[in-house]
């Protein structure tokens, strides 16, 4: 009864669904939706945060740098969720085109942040 009725993507996985969905926006009825991109840029903001208060409480060492490089990730999307709101406007494919080779390179960095990361929690 409380189980999602639809298949959902969790994790890293979420990037090549976006892509597939931003992809969309390009084939008729030529749809728009950002609340996705925001959702991912709320998500990663909300990391950033948990990753301060980690630092803050003593779990991470500030010198390791996860906040920082947390924060970089975050500035990223909120670039891509821009572009995207740009496309809305111009209608340009070619920002389609850069917003999903910008997501596969961000995924590469979160998912290589995420492990140091779990390494990392792990040794302390």
């Amino acid at each position: 009864m409380v189980a999602n009725p639809t298949d959902g993507a969790y994790g890293l996985a979420t990037y090549e669904c976006l892509k597939h969905f931003f992809a969309s926006f390009l084939s008729p009825p030529f749809s728009f939706d950002i609340r996705p991109a925001h959702i991912l840029w709320e998500h990663k903001k909300c990391m950033v945060d948990r990753l301060n208060y980690m630092e803050d409480q003593g779990y991470l060492k500030p010198e390791d740098g996860f906040f920082i490089q947390y924060d970089e990730v975050a500035r990223k999307i909120g670039v891509l969720r821009m572009m995207l709101l740009k496309f809305r406007k111009t209608r340009s494919p070619a920002l389609i085109h850069r917003v999903c080779l910008h997501l596969d390179a961000i995924a590469e960095v979160e998912k290589r942040l995420l492990q140091n990361l779990l390494d990392n929690l792990e040794s302390a």
